[in-house]
């Protein structure tokens, strides 16, 4: 074909239908067919929440390894990462300077805090409970911590400016905290009480985390870093609505506990050490812990489909889920 007949081809319906169907674009402008929509929807929120349960476990990980790439030294606090400085530059004294780890510390958060605000929770209370956390989430990174080894001792003329910020950076981060918090305690267990929605937990075979509830619970945790990549490799995971109800009730507890320590010894003490590095992420995994473990029981029980399943039939009676799994 030469070029000529190719172009007047492409003017033409046929020509261009044809280079449609021979990349595949002309599957882009038919809707999503009825028997996979219903998955479509399932599996956007499965996602979802996976991706909030690893951002969050990578979080604490990431900072430091980029820090450790730029030759940072390391912080006390992962708030002072926000002002992470090559050693070199934070003895000179040079500001504004290269802040490498601002950027992955900043787009996190704005990323939690957005999908926070739009997952749509079971209940009322979850929903308030879940913008509020993401709020927060955004405002831990918009406002910054005073960072007193990177600023002048005497005359900064924002000095007080940041003293404000630090004080909005320290209360959102414990908005956000107790707000999951709260997410875990009352919240996460309205799809675990409905029995309906919650059946197929019970037809699930018992993990070593089911016959053991307290360890394994407490192990999730307070060691969610290690426990949950473990307990997922061996196959170990909860299955069962006990085991979920008392992993959540912990997580919530963690979730509280290790922040508010890691506030408790900056402000009694008025120093800072590694541990409070170490409360911070342990804190920031049990954020992860039930994002996953949230995300590991609807998979099992799968109350989106069932709820999907009365919606919309398709003509002879049949769901759209039905159809999409093969019911």
């Amino acid at each position: 074909m030469t070029f000529d007949k190719w172009v007047h081809g492409m003017k033409t319906g046929t020509g261009l239908e044809r280079l449609k169907s021979g990349t595949g674009l002309d599957n882009l402008e038919k809707p999503l067919p009825a028997n996979k929509l219903g998955k479509h929807i399932v599996v956007t929120y499965q996602r979802l929440r996976l991706g909030m349960g690893f951002i969050a476990l990578l979080f604490p990980l990431i900072i430091l390894g980029i820090g450790f790439a730029y030759n940072i030294n390391f912080e006390t606090s992962y708030s002072a990462y926000y002002f992470g400085l090559p050693a070199g530059d934070l003895k000179a004294k040079i500001f504004p300077g290269i802040f490498p780890t601002r950027v992955f510390f900043c787009g996190f958060l704005f990323a939690l805090g957005v999908f926070l605000m739009l997952y749509k929770g079971f209940n009322r209370w979850e929903d308030v409970l879940l913008v509020t956390a993401g709020v927060a989430a955004i405002c831990v990174a918009v406002f910054p911590m005073w960072y007193k080894n990177l600023y002048p001792e005497n005359d900064f003329p924002y000095e007080n400016l940041f003293w404000v910020f630090s004080r909005i950076h320290y209360g959102s981060a414990i908005v956000l905290f107790s707000c999951m918090a709260l997410v875990a305690w009352f919240c996460s267990k309205t799809t675990l009480k409905d029995k309906t929605f919650s059946a197929a937990l019970d037809e699930q075979t018992w993990t070593w985390a089911d016959h053991h509830p307290i360890l394994s619970s407490f192990f999730i945790a307070w060691l969610p870093v290690l426990a949950i990549p473990i307990l997922y490799f061996t196959q170990n995971l909860p299955t069962q609505r006990d085991t979920f109800a008392r992993a959540y009730n912990w997580i919530g507890l963690a979730m509280l506990l290790f922040p508010l320590t890691a506030w408790l010894l900056t402000t009694l003490t008025q120093q800072r050490d590694y541990l409070v590095l170490v409360l911070e992420a342990i804190g920031v995994w049990t954020f992860a812990a039930f994002w996953l473990l949230k995300s590991r029981e609807l998979v099992l029980s799968q109350p989106e489909e069932k709820a999907i399943k009365g919606m919309n039939p398709l003509p002879g009676g049949q769901s759209i889920l039905d159809a999409a799994y093969g019911g």
